[in-house]
C-alpha cells in the first residue's frame, strides 16, 4: 500500500500545479551517466566504397601492366597509381593499419606498397593485388 500512496500523493501534487523539479534533478542528473556514449562518427569514406575503388583501380593497372602501346598510357598509369595509393592510405587509417608512404620513392615505396597490400589483408580487406 505504500507505493500507492506515494504514486496517489504525486499525482495529487501535480494536479495541483505545484512544482516538482526537485524530485526530477537527481534523476536528470543520472541519465547522462547511464546512458552509453556513441561511438565516434567515422571520418572518411565507407570501407566497403574504398575496397570496391581499390579492386577497380588494382583492375585497371593490370590492365595497363598487359596492354600495348595505348595514347596517353603512362599518364593513365601514372593517374591510377597515384589514386591507387590514396585509397591505401584511407583505408589504412580507416582500419588502423599503419604506413608510410609519404617520402618514399622508387623500389622503396613499391616495397611498402606491397606491405601495405599484405597489411591490409591480414586486417581482413583483400585487394588482390598480392599477383601485381
Amino acid at each position: 500500500m505504500g507505493p500507492l500512496l506515494i504514486i496517489l500523493t504525486l499525482m495529487l501534487l501535480v494536479g495541483l500545479g505545484l512544482p516538482l523539479g526537485w524530485l526530477t534533478r537527481p534523476a536528470r542528473a543520472l541519465l547522462p551517466r547511464l546512458r552509453p556514449a556513441p561511438p565516434p562518427a567515422p571520418t572518411g569514406p565507407p570501407i566497403e566504397r574504398l575496397a570496391a575503388n581499390l579492386r577497380r583501380l588494382d583492375g585497371e593497372l593490370r590492365q595497363y601492366a598487359v596492354a600495348g602501346p595505348l595514347p596517353g598510357k603512362r599518364t593513365r598509369m601514372t593517374a591510377a597509381q597515384q589514386a591507387y595509393e590514396d585509397l591505401l592510405v584511407q583505408a589504412c587509417h580507416a582500419l588502423e593499419v599503419d604506413q608510410h608512404l609519404s617520402g618514399l620513392r622508387g623500389p622503396q615505396r613499391t616495397r611498402e606498397v606491397h606491405r601495405i597490400e599484405a597489411a591490409l589483408a591480414a586486417a581482413g580487406l583483400s585487394i588482390a593485388a598480392a599477383a601485381r
